[in-house]
């Protein structure tokens, strides 16, 4: 059974990075402007996700109680693909949401590696969506 749940863990992690690699090559090639629009909507996924009963199934379409995680992250990524830039930056923050939970408690080195690089992203649009309410609140 721990072979199994390796194996699965594994794969899990494979899709996972490979998903990271697409998102963080889009994140460093946005221009300022788009990352202040992106950093308010990861401020409101992960601040829903968070109040969500189970955060790692936050936003899934279907949830099974016994699985480790649901299906946002696939479907998150699959909307990054539209042609509306409203639809892909909703895609995008909603994955870094769901990721960062569901990767949170692990206990396999390379999903908390994976966490750390999500986190700190999530960390770094966290506080640029909080400079710019700040700015606001200023003028």
């Amino acid at each position: 059974m721990k072979f199994l749940t390796s194996l699965l863990a594994l794969a899990r992690l494979t899709l996972l990075r490979r998903h990271w690699r697409h998102i963080r090559a889009l994140l460093n090639s946005l221009p300022h402007g788009k990352r202040s629009v992106l950093a308010a909507m990861i401020y409101g996924e992960s601040q829903r996700a968070a109040n969500h009963p189970t955060p790692r199934f936050y936003a899934s379409t279907s949830v099974n109680a016994y699985a480790p995680w649901g299906d946002a992250a696939e479907t998150s990524f699959e909307k990054m693909r539209n042609s509306h830039e409203q639809v892909r930056f909703r895609g995008l923050s909603t994955w870094i949401a769901v990721v960062f939970h569901e990767t949170r408690d692990s206990t396999f080195s390379g999903m908390r590696q994976l966490h750390e690089e999500v986190a700190r992203e999530l960390g770094n649009y966290r506080e640029l969506h909080e400079r710019a309410l700040a700015l606001r609140m200023a003028a």
